[in-house]
């Protein structure tokens, strides 16, 4: 055998292996494992001592005050369910926060909603 011979021998071998392996791995089905998506409660936090201090003009929310019943690191409320824009809220003391509310309308307000975490 002529080394060309031996060469081209060794190059169509390693084409057959190549592509015997290509197609072995192309027909493996992926299956992924665990994943940590799901649903289920949420345990949320209780709100208490709600108060709206109004403006001088009485159409007018100027800020809410309300107690958590534990620790939060950031809170913001909403005060009307159409509007996805909320306020920002600062804490007082303990678990006693105040949102000022920028003259929100009374009339706008058709919900108090509270988002909290902790940490």
């Amino acid at each position: 055998m002529t080394h060309t011979s031996k060469l081209m021998i060794i190059v169509f071998a390693a084409i057959v292996i190549a592509s015997t392996t290509f197609a072995s791995a192309s027909s493996k089905t992926f299956v992924p494992g665990l994943r940590g998506e799901g649903s289920g409660g949420i345990s949320g936090y209780e709100v208490t001592n709600i108060a709206y201090h109004l403006n001088t003009d009485p159409t007018r929310i100027d800020s809410v005050l309300f107690t958590l019943d534990t620790f939060a690191t950031t809170v913001k409320i909403q005060l009307n369910d159409s509007v996805s824009t909320g306020y920002a809220c600062s804490p007082v003391t303990g678990n006693d926060w105040i949102c000022q509310t920028d003259g929100a309308t009374t009339q706008s307000v058709d919900k108090l909603t509270v988002f909290a975490a902790g940490n």
